[in-house]
């Protein structure tokens, strides 16, 4: 992991969570816990938010967990949709022992962050949308990301295409950010070193 600019790097926190092993990025010890959850597709805690956690845990106590299909965490063989994951982050703050939280959500994030925000306002504190799914119409990549979160084979198929194919890895994050000049070379590479 990269070092942001001169602080110490995030801690590695294992979990268990009914017996799903979750990797976590933590940082900070401030009272006011912030839980950075990232997107679907080629995400993960590091590539998402490796650079907002030093200057968060100046203030807060940050997680920033791999949701169960991402990054380090394990892989079950389970159909991964929203509420699935909305049943994971609230198993997750009982693990940390986090009864009131500050969730921030990109993407697949934002919409579990929703839901679980839904389900159990008196447990977050604040609510940050990044991008959310559930929030108007659009849903990254129209149709394909639509199907993406209902089809798991068609989830798994499509993410090993884009990891296989050095022509598509640039073209999947184009549909990511509003920029295209965003995407650098250093990101693809990155990208490719993502865990399935």
């Amino acid at each position: 992991m990269t070092p942001d600019h001169g602080h110490h790097p995030a801690a590695p926190l294992w979990v268990d969570v009914d017996g799903l092993r979750i990797h976590c990025l933590t940082r900070g010890d401030g009272s006011s816990p912030v839980v950075l959850l990232h997107g679907g597709g080629i995400d993960s805690a590091e590539f998402t938010y490796r650079f907002a956690i030093g200057p968060l845990s100046e203030e807060h106590r940050v997680f920033a967990p791999d949701w169960p299909g991402y990054g380090r965490s394990d892989k079950p063989e389970v159909e991964y949709t929203v509420p699935f994951y909305v049943d994971i982050l609230g198993r997750l703050m009982d693990v940390l022992g986090l009864e009131r939280t500050n969730l921030v959500g990109l993407s697949m994030g934002g919409a579990a962050a929703m839901g679980f925000a839904l389900r159990a306002t008196q447990r977050v504190e604040k609510l940050v949308l990044v991008n959310s799914y559930g929030l108007g119409a659009e849903v990254p990549w129209g149709r394909l990301g639509y199907l993406m979160v209902r089809a798991p084979l068609l989830d798994k198929l499509t993410y090993a295409l884009l990891r296989w194919s050095q022509t598509m890895i640039p073209w999947s994050l184009y549909g990511l950010v509003h920029d295209r000049r965003a995407v650098t070379e250093g990101m693809v590479e990155e990208t490719k070193l993502v865990e399935a």
